[in-house]
């Protein structure tokens, strides 16, 4: 991921192709989830994220993440095929102040197809720890090989979730983050773009409640956000139309992070599979969150370090 010296939001997106000639192959990728605690630090009026793409705050005046101390993670390089999966699930029973979290992810490619997919994602913090907040922070880098025929299609991403906050000090925040990276035959890049969605929520507190895109301006953005006064439930979706030239590839660097804080939790949310917007906007290739199980995103110094590790490599 870039660094950014301002604030960003995590995403996910799913991509895939529509041109009748089967020929997306996957090459190699990295994928670390990580869960743990954090300092609640002070409030931030805008979003803040780590330099690789993971979130501190999403803003209106939601807290920061200070000093975060991993409690579990799991980290798999791999390689994909035609079709191939990756897969990597961490769930750690509570520790002391952390409350929990868990989180099911994929690298997915097939003749048509090529995604980052969280499913089962899940993050909870327990009353008893108000000032430490539990997260759940995920991540993933993969390649993915064109054929000879270039194709077109829209890269996004769907974030759907829901969740509670109970109490004076209790917010939750989540967010989905990520880059695409184009490039030609000649292995030059073509495109490189962002697309990112990020919410806020701290039950009948003072803070804005909401739901918010970042990153390049996408072709379609669209979302809910229900608040129902302690819970709420939504979603948000961005896609940008794309396009993959013959023999080229791209890179999908996707982020996920699950922040939540005293007596909060945050869940994937199926109830909007069915919503006619919901459905006729889906990304084709990217990067998404897919109503199975759920998933998360992490923010932790293991994932920072996994990042850079791919960087040095790639």
């Amino acid at each position: 991921m870039k660094k950014y010296v301002v604030a960003v939001t995590l995403a996910l997106a799913c991509l895939s192709f529509t041109n009748a000639v089967a020929q997306l192959t996957g090459m190699s990728g990295t994928i670390l989830i990580e869960h743990g605690v954090y300092q609640v630090g002070a409030n931030s009026p805008g979003p803040l994220y780590t330099p690789d793409g993971f979130l501190l705050s999403p803003g209106a005046n939601y807290p920061e993440v200070r000093n975060p101390v991993i409690v579990g993670n799991a980290f798999l390089n791999y390689a994909t095929g035609s079709p191939g999966i990756a897969f990597l699930n961490r769930t750690t029973a509570p520790v002391g102040q952390f409350g929990g979290a868990s989180t099911s992810m994929y690298s997915l490619v097939t003749p048509n197809r090529g995604l980052l997919w969280w499913n089962n994602y899940m993050v909870r913090d327990v009353p008893s720890n108000d000032g430490v907040g539990t997260y759940n922070a995920s991540g993933g880098n993969v390649v993915f090989q064109n054929g000879p025929i270039a194709q077109a299609g829209r890269a996004g991403i769907y974030f759907p979730f829901a969740g509670f906050a109970v109490g004076p000090n209790a917010y939750v925040a989540g967010a989905m983050l990520f880059e695409m990276t184009i490039l030609n035959a000649a292995n030059v890049i073509v495109n490189q773009f962002i697309l990112g969605v990020h919410f806020g929520f701290d039950g009948v507190g003072p803070r804005d409640n909401g739901v918010f895109v970042y990153g390049t301006t996408p072709a379609f953005w669209g979302w809910q956000f229900q608040d129902f006064g302690n819970t709420f439930r939504g979603y948000g979706l961005a896609w940008t139309n794309v396009v993959i030239p013959a023999g080229g590839k791209f890179i999908l660097e996707g982020r996920l992070t699950l922040l939540a804080d005293p007596d909060s939790g945050f869940d994937i949310d199926n109830s909007f599979d069915n919503d006619p917007d919901v459905i006729a906007n889906l990304p084709e290739f990217g990067y998404t969150i897919v109503p199975e199980p759920a998933s998360m995103t992490a923010l932790g110094v293991g994932l920072l370090a996994m990042l850079a590790r791919r960087r040095r490599t790639a």
